[in-house]
């Protein structure tokens, strides 16, 4: 029997064991989508299936729809922060004499692939911000097109339009417009 979604949540913050089956199998996708993306050692399937399930309990208990955040996004987040938090676990557990140690900063550029540039303007975010900071920016910058992409990155470097005019070769004009449309798609505006 499929349940609404917030009676299902409702139920299982009753602690109705059948409730929270049926709303983890409409989220357990966001499980397999973060077990592809972050390796755990010596996690198998059934500790990723067991880890959601768990998490998607305590987020079903602690979850207020009149926050303005949907069950899903606020399970994806938790889950993330609840791997993170056995990643922590683990690392800590390996700092031996045989384990290396790798700065944060180095870690991230090997790791994450993000440009230097973004890691320099957000050094003072947790690493979970930075890797759902990452997430987004992904997203984001699928929506540009090549020519708004290089424009976005010299903005990002600190050059003014002029100079990415010359750098790109073209108008300052054509810089502005590029600009006007990533501002468009990212709801960013220059001050």
């Amino acid at each position: 029997m499929k349940l609404v979604l917030s009676e299902c949540i409702n139920r299982v913050k009753e602690n109705d064991s059948d409730a929270l089956v049926d709303l983890y199998h409409q989220y357990k996708p966001i499980v397999f989508v973060l077990m592809n993306k972050y390796r755990i050692q010596e996690f198998d399937r059934n500790d990723w299936l067991q880890e959601g399930l768990i998490c998607c309990y305590l987020s079903a208990s602690s979850y207020e729809a009149d926050k303005g955040i949907s069950f899903g996004y606020y399970f994806k987040l938790n889950f993330i922060r609840r791997i993170f938090s056995v990643l922590r676990s683990q690392y800590a557990k390996k700092r031996n004499e045989s384990q290396p140690v790798e700065s944060l900063d180095s870690y991230l550029e090997t790791h994450y692939e993000l440009p230097v540039v973004f890691l320099k303007r957000s050094q003072n975010l947790v690493l979970e911000n930075q890797l759902i900071l990452k997430d987004e920016l992904e997203a984001t910058l699928e929506q540009f097109s090549p020519f708004e992409l290089d424009v976005f990155v010299k903005y990002l470097e600190g050059k003014e339009n002029e100079d990415i005019g010359s750098e790109l070769e073209c108008s300052v004009k054509q810089v502005k417009n590029a600009f006007d449309r990533i501002s468009q798609k990212t709801k960013i505006y220059r001050m």
